[in-house]
């Protein structure tokens, strides 16, 4: 079997669960060979600033513009707009998706972008030799831009999507399989042990704030919050690729316990060692989190596919969901003295996590390629 990963990298989501299919084919199916393509460099540079660019620029300075744009989007593809939408991002990608496809030979196509599907659903309908293609959905969300003409396979992060997506005229399989994280989330892990290794006690309630790769948003301002709360817990933040970040945690103390990392690779035994999990809701993160049957504190601050991430959790009862980050610490404490309602949360995630998505993604799309 070969495959094409095919993504778009605008956000580091889509590029992200492209990659956890791959660790997942190394992992689980070593006799497949494998390529990866991202469309936007397939276009250029310029095509790829613009929209890997403008999209990162957008959410970090006017993410109510962003929201404005995620619901101006939302509208059927085969009315006026959506044909429009489609014209236009087939004069972007169509020609450089043809010239990169035209001395390939794979067997299937998975893509975690739409923007792959929209090209080869037009090159199908206008006669092409395209191999079976299959759309992963990067969201607990459901979106008019996710919803192609008949590619061979659609996969979805909960069972609560599957009716939107056939009510809004999905005529393909639809299967449920969760969103693709690494195979290490697949492990039980080490959990709560590494919490002595952080000079932490392992019996005491422990939330864990993220904030990304990138070490972005109001961490600060939510680890101080947590750290003045008068309950008997500790806290750990993970600053990522933000050593600014870190050495401005080194000059501050806090009533809390309080562990502060940079950039780590063993997110699945911190998830697992802490009774909470405060972040963005970013579908990987969430995912990742689900999967380590860790409850979140969801902090909806990006209108956009964020939001309807935090919402699908908090109906899912998974999380409790947050408009401010003032918000966090309150919502801390009250499931610090609710463990009923914490417990609640917790086998929600658990129900909800999918830690094998990745591997049933390949599993399901060879399925049905031969079908």
């Amino acid at each position: 079997m070969n495959v094409l990963f095919f993504h778009a990298s605008v956000g580091e989501g889509h590029r992200t669960a492209a990659k956890a299919l791959i660790k997942a084919l190394e992992k689980h199916f070593p006799d497949w060979e494998y390529e990866e393509a991202d469309i936007l460099e397939l276009a250029g540079p310029f095509w790829t600033k613009f929209f890997r660019g403008g999209y990162l620029w957008i959410v970090d300075n006017a993410p109510w513009f962003w929201g404005l744009m995620f619901r101006l989007w939302n509208f059927p593809g085969r009315g006026f707009r959506g044909r429009l939408q489609r014209w236009i991002d087939l004069a972007i990608f169509r020609k450089v998706t043809e010239e990169y496809l035209a001395d390939k030979d794979f067997d299937i196509i998975i893509a975690t972008h739409f923007y792959p599907i929209e090209v080869l659903i037009a090159m199908r309908d206008d006669g092409a030799d395209v191999p079976p293609f299959f759309e992963v959905v990067t969201d607990f969300t459901f979106h008019q831009y996710w919803v192609q003409d008949d590619p061979d396979g659609l996969f979805l992060a909960a069972d609560t999507l599957v009716p939107l997506y056939e009510s809004a005229g999905v005529r393909c399989p639809v299967e449920v399989t969760g969103i693709p994280i690494r195979p290490d989330f697949e492990e039980s892990g080490e959990g709560r042990i590494l919490l002595d290794e952080l000079g932490l006690d392992p019996d005491k309630f422990t939330v864990l704030i993220l904030s990304g790769g990138a070490g972005v948003g109001p961490v600060r301002e939510v680890a101080t919050d947590v750290g003045k709360l008068d309950i008997d817990a500790q806290q750990i933040t993970v600053c990522g690729r933000n050593n600014d970040l870190c050495d401005w945690f080194a000059t501050r103390d806090f009533k809390l316990p309080t562990a502060v990392q940079g950039f780590i690779t063993y997110m699945p035994d911190m998830m697992r060692a802490v009774d909470l999990i405060v972040s963005k809701t970013g579908g990987m993160t969430t995912s990742e989190a689900l999967a380590c049957g860790t409850p979140m504190v969801a902090m909806d601050l990006v209108d956009g596919q964020e939001r309807w991430n935090a919402m699908t959790l908090e109906q899912c009862g998974a999380a409790i969901r947050v408009r401010r980050w003032q918000d966090v610490a309150p919502a801390v404490e009250a499931l610090y003295c609710d463990r009923d309602l914490l417990e609640r949360m917790t086998e929600a995630a658990k129900g909800l996590g999918r830690p094998f998505a990745a591997r049933d993604i390949l599993a399901k799309a060879e399925e049905l390629a031969k079908r």
